[in-house]
């Protein structure tokens, strides 16, 4: 069951996110006093928090500064009165996941709330395939072969990446970006527009994570064509080339990505007096 934290100063729009989220499933856990958030933030796990963007004592989006600046990375939706371009170009900048204009409807809520949690879980799928493709490069330098391993994951892996695709490409209302864009543009004549600067970084960051999805499903149907050749070592600098690699290149990356890598570098070194070749 996902956990949801809802912030707002006015306690009748708090009741009524939790009766919308609760009936939908969620666990809810409510504060009027943005301060008191900031605690539950730092002692409990939320899967989303819908704030409130002006609130007094402390803005939703100082709340949500916060909480990056302490290594908290919970999605945030906010809810906001106030339908300017520029505050929800803000509130994409600092990190906001989307913003909800009062007053809201219930359908609006669970879908944007739902869409949030989506596209949290898409990038943890992005990131993981990310983290295997660097490994796939080390296999190019024939060092490491991780073929197998891609083989039995391939088929998976390029239906789990067309469905992201296509639920992103075809979701109803769109990305936030492009209603922010279609919201923004003003023609000045003469096939031209004009167009914020932080508006148009915002649809270029969005156009190359979409870029990366299908280099993705380029890179995972490309595997079945992989081609190994084998080449003759000596075992001392077999060993010599294993110990160094995984010394400078698989220690980092593990640590980068917070694995634990099972290699003993100094037992490795021993089999340096190993006789005859290895292919």
């Amino acid at each position: 069951m996902k956990r949801i934290l809802c912030v707002d100063d006015d306690a009748v729009t708090l009741m009524l996110l939790n009766k919308i989220f609760e009936g939908a499933g969620y666990s809810v856990e409510s504060t009027t006093q943005p301060l008191n958030a900031q605690q539950f933030l730092e002692e409990k796990s939320f899967d989303i928090v819908v704030s409130d963007y002006f609130m007094p004592e402390l803005n939703g989006d100082m709340l949500l500064k916060d909480a990056r600046r302490k290594g908290i990375t919970v999605p945030f939706v906010f809810l906001t009165a106030n339908s300017d371009i520029q505050v929800a170009t803000d509130l994409v900048k600092i990190g906001a996941e989307d913003y909800i204009v009062k007053p809201f409807n219930n359908e609006d809520v669970l879908y944007r709330v739902k869409k949030a949690l989506d596209n949290v879980e898409q990038r943890r799928t992005l990131k993981k395939l990310q983290e295997e493709n660097q490994l796939y490069e080390r296999e190019n330098q024939k060092l490491v072969n991780w073929r197998v391993m891609y083989g039995s994951k391939r088929i998976r892996q390029m239906e789990q990446m067309i469905h992201l695709l296509s639920r992103n490409i075809n979701q109803t209302g769109g990305f936030m970006w492009v209603d922010i864009l279609k919201d923004s543009m003003e023609p000045m004549g003469d096939g031209y527009v004009k167009l914020n600067s932080d508006i148009a970084n915002m649809v270029l960051t969005a156009g190359q994570g979409q870029q990366k999805v299908f280099e993705y499903l380029n890179f995972i149907g490309t595997l079945e064509n992989l081609e190994m050749t084998l080449e003759v070592y000596k075992p001392e600098l077999f060993f010599q080339g294993i110990t160094t690699y995984i010394t400078n290149e698989l220690v980092p990356l593990a640590k980068e990505y917070n694995r634990v890598l099972i290699a003993d570098t100094m037992e490795l070194s021993k089999k340096k007096n190993l006789k005859g070749d290895l292919s």
